[in-house]
């Protein structure tokens, strides 16, 4: 006689929440069901309510593994700041194309319908962040005069959100991808350093 062995109870939650975000990236809300989600980590709905009390239980901790991925992407704060807009970008970009329904969960207004409130002010709060650590790191190549100060920090940073958002709907960083990216710090950098 065989014994099924179990998954421990946290790696079993880890895999559903994240087969949500890949659910709705791949079919959008319509698949964030019962049904779908544990079908795609092999339980059935009851098995899948023994680890999660509601569909709103299962897509708050989709979105807290979001933020544990997106959170790691954030460059070291002792790097140059143009280091740190290059590499804030090129990890989120390189996140975002490996995890499609990321990107369905961080920019998608279906999932800011979905989503119970709680997480939403949890995705909430890693917009305010990216928006911060990238003014931040905006203001001070600016001060040291490593970006043009004839733009304003608010075009600037627009411009460079706006590229993360459409490099992260083409994939992964491609040699393509950071020619686009390295011309957009070409635009962004005062006329003689280019």
């Amino acid at each position: 006689m065989s014994h099924v062995l179990r998954k421990p109870s946290k790696t079993r939650r880890l895999e559903i929440a994240e087969a949500a975000i890949q659910l709705a990236g791949q079919r959008g809300a319509s698949a964030l069901t019962a049904a779908a989600i544990a079908g795609e980590v092999g339980l059935t709905s009851g098995a899948l309510f023994r680890h999660f009390d509601s569909i709103d239980a299962i897509l708050s901790a989709a979105v807290e593994r979001a933020r544990e991925w997106v959170l790691d992407g954030f460059p070291d704060q002792d790097l140059p700041p143009l280091e740190r807009l290059e590499n804030l970008i090129t990890n989120r970009v390189n996140l975002l194309g490996e995890r499609p329904g990321l990107l369905w969960l961080l920019l998608s207004d279906q999932a800011a319908a979905r989503l119970p409130e709680v997480a939403r002010k949890r995705l909430g709060e890693l917009a305010v962040m990216t928006r911060t650590s990238l003014a931040g790191a905006i203001e001070e190549a600016r001060a040291r005069e490593e970006l043009r100060c004839d733009i304003s920090a608010e075009a600037q940073l627009t411009t460079l959100i706006g590229a993360v958002h459409a490099l992260a709907r083409r994939g992964q960083m491609t040699p393509d991808s950071l020619a686009v990216l390295g011309d957009i710090f070409k635009l962004l950098r005062p006329i003689a350093n280019h």
